[in-house]
């Protein structure tokens, strides 16, 4: 195996005492990167396979920095007198964001060894308790080979270990991690095929082919993980079919919905982009509980 010294991944963010990302109290590790372009995607900095730039106008306070070490012109002085930035020449170097006393400018991720993200995750070791650990996320956390070194690092530190994927990862590579963690939280975007593929670019074959890799060669446990989009997925057949999905499986422990939230849209500004939030997608208390009946009846344990 390589050295954990020698393996690096991309770091968007390690959350701790993270309450959402599996059982117990839990660090969270983000890792940069995704093969899909959900179009509801709550992280839409993390989709770039290479680290991204993020800007916030409203935090800068004109002091230059950032001009004054941007190796790529991308960062000048406007005719207005204040810092301009040209996206398109930008780099995504990071050395803005080194020097930037205010977080205008972000880098989305930071390269991080094996060693280091472990060395990180062991100090919030005593806080994890009987049920805690540390989750794996993203982006797709499988989408860089080293994953699976930071995988055997932290099963070797005595870590309980989840991994939140989409499963859209090659097969070979979901064969090797499966066996690496205690709990799998497998994304079930949509059963509908073709909507599927238009709303994310994912192949459904493809992630239900690795979803049964998954069930197949994991000791731990498996939660499908569904969002919840109003007037995209919300239909009795998508819940009836994640149902009778959860019930074919012989780690499943159920099935965790995740309602729609519009929080990406202010991220996607800072990414140079439109706004992409849809409030007319977020899902009403009556959505969700007419989502849960809907999957009980059918038959799946849907976990609160």
């Amino acid at each position: 195996m390589e050295s954990q010294a020698c393996v690096s991944l991309p770091v968007v963010r390690i959350q701790r005492f993270s309450t959402g990302d599996g059982p117990g109290v839990r660090t969270t590790v983000f890792l940069q990167g995704c093969p899909l372009s959900c179009v509801w995607c709550h992280n839409p900095e993390t989709q770039s396979a290479q680290p991204v730039l993020l800007t916030d106008p409203a935090s800068c306070i004109g002091c230059g920095a950032c001009i004054a070490v941007c190796p790529a012109g991308a960062r000048r002085w406007g005719t207005d007198g204040a810092p301009a930035f040209d996206r398109a020449v930008c780099r995504a170097c990071g050395a803005c964001d080194g020097v930037c006393p205010t977080g205008a400018c972000e880098l989305s991720a930071h390269a991080m060894t094996v060693e280091e993200i472990l060395r990180l995750v062991l100090r919030d070791a005593p806080f994890f308790g009987e049920h805690g650990g540390v989750t794996l996320s993203g982006g797709e956390p499988l989408f860089h080979p080293g994953s699976l070194a930071l995988l055997e690092a932290l099963r070797a530190a005595g870590l309980h270990v989840a991994v939140e994927t989409s499963g859209a990862v090659p097969r070979s590579r979901m064969v090797a991690a499966a066996p690496l963690a205690d709990l799998w939280l497998y994304d079930i975007k949509d059963t509908d095929p073709p909507r599927l593929r238009a709303m994310t670019g994912a192949d459904a074959g493809h992630i239900l082919d690795n979803l049964a890799v998954c069930d197949t060669h994991t000791a731990g446990r498996i939660r499908l993980r569904c969002i919840l989009v109003r007037g995209v997925n919300h239909t009795p057949a998508h819940w009836q079919a994640v149902a009778a999905l959860s019930r074919r499986l012989l780690h499943c422990d159920g099935v965790e919905l995740l309602p729609y939230h519009a929080f990406a849209g202010s991220k996607s500004l800072r990414l140079g982009r439109p706004d992409i939030s849809r409030p007319d997608w977020i899902p009403s208390p009556a959505d969700i509980a007419e989502a849960k009946r809907l999957l009980r009846s059918a038959g799946a344990s849907v976990l609160e």
